[in-house]
């Protein structure tokens, strides 16, 4: 979409390109849903980049609104205004975890719409000792077009993402965890986090999001308990106070891993999420090499007991590097697929006879 538009001076003798704002509030309404009352637009861009001349000369942005850290410029956004950071196409490494505390606030990538690295926007950890990439502590937030990635060398480095606050929404993240060696072999390492907070990722909804990787380093089990999920729902007692009504669309599920203790949706434990789990349309996979040492389960938890949350799986699939969804035959997942069994959805060969 273009955002920009054409203003004559008095005498017609010079153009000059400049930011319309109008135009920018329709883009950002469009991209995350919100009605009229965007707050004050500020960007994320490379200082060393065409993109930063061309905003700042061509375009006329105001240089207050310039930002070349996601630190700085979430720094400059108010709570409660909608306020937005555009980020422009780079890898802009972080110095310390990016703490999103300001409720209604928002990032958004501007870019290529690939899901795959968030189009080359990327927010990334390589080497800082923090748990997280970006935890977002405040409600209402909402991020798209980004790829968030953890990649400390570091065993502290468990996630890219974690929601420790409600009503999170994304479009087109791509949030990957587990891409070095250290993390390989923890058991709470994960690609999103929903942490052991008060109703932490409460009423959240991804749609169109890529959620883990199958390159990186390959997951193991630290031991014979279970391991790793490339999604990790960290409420681990009846005194936490679990996140619920949570909705994935369209989304993407990747992982890598030949051991059959490791998963991709891991539940700390019956209290980890509360009411329901929506997986709609979503698409699992796990590359294993040379389809051999497949994981048990693609849903680990103590299901089947009192304080289990109902998971529904709606017309979603799993790929290659499976035995079955879930290993308990009193689990709460419920799935509309035809097939009966823990089977159901699995992809397989289509070579029978037809009417089999």
């Amino acid at each position: 979409m273009d955002i920009s538009s054409w203003m004559v001076d008095g005498k017609g003798q010079e153009k000059m390109q400049r930011l319309n704002q109008t135009q920018v509030d329709a883009w950002i309404m469009q991209e995350t849903g919100m009605g009229p009352g965007v707050g004050d637009v500020h960007y994320l861009v490379d200082e060393s980049s065409a993109y930063y001349n061309w905003l700042r000369d061509d375009l006329r942005v105001e240089q207050s609104k310039l930002h070349f850290t996601p630190q700085v410029g979430y720094d400059h956004l108010t709570a409660n205004r909608n306020d937005v950071l555009c980020v422009y196409p780079a890898t802009y490494g972080i110095t310390s975890k990016l703490t999103w505390a300001k409720a209604q606030t928002h990032m958004l990538g501007v870019g290529n719409p690939t899901w795959r690295q968030g189009g080359k926007i990327r927010i990334q950890n390589t080497g800082i000792a923090e748990a997280a990439t970006v935890d977002v502590t405040a409600s209402g937030v909402f991020f798209g077009g980004l790829n968030i990635t953890q990649s400390g060398a570091n065993s502290a480095c468990l996630t890219a993402l974690r929601l420790s606050s409600t009503y999170f929404h994304a479009k087109k993240l791509d949030l990957r965890g587990h891409l070095a060696s250290q993390v390989a072999a923890i058991e709470q390492a994960s690609s999103l986090e929903f942490a052991a907070a008060s109703s932490a990722g409460f009423g959240s909804t991804f749609e169109d999001c890529n959620i883990g990787t199958s390159s990186g380093s390959k997951r193991t089990a630290a031991s014979a308990a279970v391991s790793s999920g490339v999604v990790n729902f960290a409420v681990a007692s009846q005194s936490g106070s679990p996140a619920g009504y949570a909705e994935f669309k369209r989304c993407r599920f990747l992982s890598w891993s030949e051991d059959a203790d490791c998963n991709i949706i891991r539940l700390e434990s019956v209290y980890a999420s509360d009411r329901y789990l929506m997986f709609e349309d979503c698409w699992f996979y796990n590359f294993w090499t040379n389809k051999t040492d497949q994981l048990d389960v693609c849903f680990y938890g103590d299901f089947g007991t009192i304080g289990s949350p109902v998971i529904m799986l709606k017309g979603s699939t799993a790929g290659f590097g499976f035995d079955k969804w879930t290993a308990s035959a009193t689990s709460n997942l419920r799935a509309d697929m035809p097939i009966v069994g823990t089977a159901g959805g699995l992809g397989r060969l289509p070579n029978g006879t037809v009417g089999n």
